[in-house]
């Protein structure tokens, strides 16, 4: 799964759930973002 460092807080990508990971400095999971539909999105 690929990561993201920023400061205290790490991001890491499942591309199998189509979904990203948020973990604290001590490991402990604080949540998840869908990725279902971000495609669809367009900047306006």
């Amino acid at each position: 799964m690929p990561s993201i460092v920023y400061d205290m807080h790490r991001l890491v990508r499942d591309e199998e759930d189509n979904k990203v990971y948020t973990y604290d400095q001590n490991g402990n999971r604080l949540g998840v973002i869908s990725l279902e539909g971000v495609e669809r999105l367009r900047k306006v």
